[in-house]
């Protein structure tokens, strides 16, 4: 279960964020601590911007909060030995009598990150009671209810618990479907569906919500053709998916695999420049992939893809294509199309710039031809061009050097 997406406000190190002396922080120069912070957090050295945070009580308000701010958010680097004592800054922060209701919910944001990352998971969920006391937006109460009902769950074994708080995330987001239209309304009706579905194990609700989606997506199926059809298809599909309606999910990827199949037949003999503005070649490409029998057709678009000068098909998407198709014919087509990943290595092999990023690939290649390729002379070859080349890192020339030695007496 994905946890609540902590957005903390990060301040930037640079220029208006320095600092003061611990011993002097006069409230006639309420500024003077920034350079001084700034300094101590940019060279690591965590116990003097400790005792910073801590020396604020001269302080305007505003500018002790600003201050415990900038201290907690070391705790994207610091190490473990300053999470309680951030934790404690953050906290703080709550008590001061300006903090806005936004500003607390950020700071026990900033506690709970420590939490995590000292594990202790049985004082979290006092932490999100507290944040849902607050008066926040329904979209936060619903991810806190849902990160709590997933450590009751996951982490505390707390079955009944965690349903509580995972039917109050549902009511949340039902609440604030209401409030919304368009695509927000529908995503609020998802995660509806997905919590009812993976969480708590209500088919009948989940269909409810799944309905509701349905509906949605099909009005603009509706009025759609090419690929924007298709990816609504395809995005039923997942929801379809993550519901566990599999019986849904194949038919509307298969529905949008056949729209898709037609409409490139359609446009293959367009000029590349011109076929490339009709579709999203690597959307496609990934869509197809996801189940087995739309592989070869993934397979037959990245190969068109592929044979475009590098003045078409830039050399980052190049590589997304061939890492692709590196993927579906060791997996994606459950191995029925093994015998096409000779080509796409050799394709990364020429496209890598660096000495180990060649070699590597060219130690899989190498294996290719003994467990696959049954062309063991081939195999040789490369095992040795590998060993033999001064400029590839001597963990991949060892490697080629232990495939010889087996390869001897074979």
């Amino acid at each position: 279960m994905k946890y609540f997406n902590r957005k903390i406000f990060t301040l930037s190190l640079l220029g208006s964020i320095t600092l003061f002396s611990a011993s002097t922080l006069p409230a006639t120069n309420s500024n003077a601590w920034r350079p001084e912070l700034a300094q101590a957090i940019e060279k690591r050295n965590f116990a003097q911007a400790y005792e910073l945070s801590q020396s604020a009580d001269n302080l305007p308000e505003p500018e002790r909060k600003e201050l415990y701010f900038t201290y907690s958010n070391i705790i994207h680097f610091c190490p473990a030995s300053e999470y309680e004592k951030i934790e404690n800054t953050a906290l703080k922060i709550i008590n001061l009598p300006s903090s806005t209701p936004a500003e607390k919910l950020r700071a026990y944001n900033i506690a709970a990150d420590s939490l995590r990352r000292r594990k202790m998971f049985d004082r979290l969920p006092a932490i999100f009671d507290r944040m849902l006391a607050l008066e926040i937006p329904l979209l936060e109460k619903a991810k806190i209810n849902s990160e709590a009902g997933s450590i009751y769950l996951h982490v505390l074994g707390n079955r009944e618990k965690s349903k509580v708080y995972f039917s109050a995330a549902v009511a949340c987001y039902q609440e604030l479907s209401g409030s919304l239209s368009g695509e927000a309304q529908v995503e609020a009706l998802m995660n509806c569906a997905r919590i009812c579905s993976s969480q708590l194990n209500d088919r009948a609700q989940t269909d409810v919500f799944a309905q509701k989606v349905q509906e949605f997506y099909d009005r603009g199926i509706a009025q759609s053709q090419g690929q924007p059809r298709a990816e609504l298809q395809f995005k039923l599909a997942n929801f379809f998916k993550d519901v566990n309606n599999q019986t849904a999910a194949k038919q509307y990827w298969v529905s949008a695999f056949n729209d898709m199949q037609q409409y490139l037949e359609s446009i293959k003999n367009l000029p590349d420049e011109e076929f490339l503005k009709k579709i999203d070649a690597q959307f496609l490409i990934y869509k197809f992939s996801d189940q087995p029998e739309g592989c070869a057709a993934a397979l037959a678009l990245a190969d068109r893809m592929l044979k475009m000068p590098p003045t078409q098909l830039k050399a980052d998407l190049r590589a997304n294509i061939l890492n692709r198709a590196d993927w579906i014919c060791r997996w994606g087509g459950k191995l029925k199309l093994i015998h096409q990943l000779p080509k796409y290595l050799q394709q990364q092999i020429d496209l890598s710039s660096t000495a180990a990023g060649k070699s590597s690939l060219q130690i899989r290649l190498g294996e290719y031809y003994v467990n696959n390729g049954h062309n063991l002379q081939k195999a040789r070859q490369i095992f040795q061009t590998i060993a033999a080349t001064p400029d590839n890192p001597e963990k991949n020339r060892n490697t080629a050097k232990l495939f010889l030695e087996l390869l001897q007496d074979k």
